[in-house]
């Protein structure tokens, strides 16, 4: 645990390693054309500004490596501009005119265009393509602009667009979300306004709701149609996590809230806000559907109740030696408990907000019949809670439990969280 504070320390200069400032481009580049043996003209200009001013060579590499792109285009194309000459050049007979580059930068002064290159840490069509801009606009030194800069894009998607799917987004939100004010635990929910945010289903996912906007707009998916989409599935999720749909979200798959009832509560707050006077055969199918919904959760309640008394009953018979061990039919129930932090204070002092405290698992399992709870602790450097840690204990318990409780039949009633206790992994070892 390390406290985050201000503390005076006392530094002598010589124990300070010296701070060492990385070598430019250009000094690298220069290093490498004399390290291959190479030379630029028979000047050698290249070897001789290194040999004689290696200062300068460093200097100049530090501005040109502290300039932006823009800033060092600009200052090329102007020394360029100064160094422009009209140069005699005659061919098939006849004079004219070219205009020529004498190449030169203060403090080298006059050099061949390789070493040229190599200061400025260019290309050869990097100088061809700044020459043929000079010579396209009358020697300007205003740096180039692509053809397409202050437009937009092409594959940029229109404005009714967007607002067609943030509007498809938002009904879909209304319909089925379930409204959740508070403090969230993720960062970016915070600041929602209203601090209301809308949970979909864990059912539910964003190629779903693409699929669904695709489905409304007459756009599928289908093998047999070939037309594009009007909107691909990267901009979809995009706008699905832009701002105005900031507080639409998919409630992760390890939440404890039933999706079913979630999307019934959803439904009839969405029939309640109409304020309909007739109820129309589709909403009254859907009240029918939740009603068996809600009778099937009793009925699980029920079995859990009668499991419950019986592995009472049949423990009671067992020590009262009227059934033999083998007609025990014990019930235990298992869950993770609130992570414990230590040290555990009930009021939390100011010096300890700055401390990153250990937490402590603590995995409950309950023999109802004995009515004893077992509990295991362990650290969070140990393991976490996810379904492996969930199965390696009930095996481990089911190994070492009392002999006298060792039942052979036996009932496992976990809590509602499907991504530790109702997972697919767990489901086949209960079996």
């Amino acid at each position: 645990m390390r406290h985050s504070g201000n503390h005076n320390h006392e530094y002598s200069q010589q124990s300070m390693p010296p701070i060492l400032s990385p070598e430019p481009p250009t000094v690298s580049r220069v290093r490498q054309f004399i390290s291959e043996g190479k030379r630029c003209c028979h000047r050698d200009c290249v070897r001789r500004f290194w040999e004689s001013l290696r200062d300068d060579v460093h200097e100049f590499g530090h501005t040109v490596a502290s300039c932006s792109h823009e800033v060092k285009e600009a200052a090329l194309l102007m020394n360029l501009r100064d160094h422009l000459y009209d140069g005699p050049s005659c061919r098939t007979g006849r004079p004219r005119q070219r205009t020529r580059v004498a190449y030169s930068i203060p403090p080298f002064g006059r050099m061949c265009r390789c070493a040229y290159l190599v200061l400025w840490n260019i290309g050869e069509s990097t100088l061809r393509a700044l020459l043929t801009y000079m010579a396209s606009h009358a020697n300007s030194f205003c740096p180039r602009l692509h053809g397409l800069s202050g437009t937009s894009s092409n594959h940029v998607l229109s404005t009714a667009l967007q607002q067609q799917v943030i509007q498809c987004i938002l009904e879909i939100g209304d319909q089925f979300g379930e409204d959740d004010e508070g403090r969230h635990s993720r960062r970016d929910l915070h600041h929602v306004e209203g601090r209301v945010v809308k949970f979909l289903p864990a059912t539910y996912t964003i190629i779903g709701l693409y699929r669904l906007f695709l489905a409304q707009t007459g756009q599928g998916l289908s093998a047999e149609e070939h037309s594009e989409p009007p909107v691909s599935f990267s901009a979809f999720r995009a706008l699905f996590l832009s701002e105005p749909c900031r507080h639409i979200r998919i409630r992760p798959p390890r939440s404890n809230v039933c999706d079913d009832c979630m999307m019934f509560r959803a439904a009839y707050r969405t029939a309640l806000a109409r304020e309909v006077q007739a109820t129309s055969p589709a909403e009254e199918e859907h009240v029918t559907q939740w009603q068996r919904h809600v009778q099937l959760a009793r009925e699980a309640r029920e079995v859990y109740n009668a499991d419950l008394r019986r592995a009472c009953e049949t423990r009671t018979l067992v020590q009262q030696g009227k059934l033999p061990l083998a007609g025990y039919v014990a019930h235990y129930t298992f869950d993770f408990m609130q992570s414990l932090a230590i040290p555990q204070f009930a009021d939390q002092t100011k010096n300890m907000y700055y401390f990153s405290l250990r937490n402590i698992h603590l995995f409950s399992l309950r023999d109802d019949g004995a009515k004893i709870q077992y509990n295991y602790v362990y650290d969070e450097a140990e393991g976490g809670k996810g379904a492996n840690y969930v199965i390696s204990l009930l095996f481990h318990f089911l190994r070492h439990r009392p002999h006298d409780a060792a039942a052979i039949v036996l009932h496992l009633h976990a809590d509602n969280c499907c991504g530790q206790n109702k997972n697919r992994h767990s489901a086949h070892m209960k079996k």
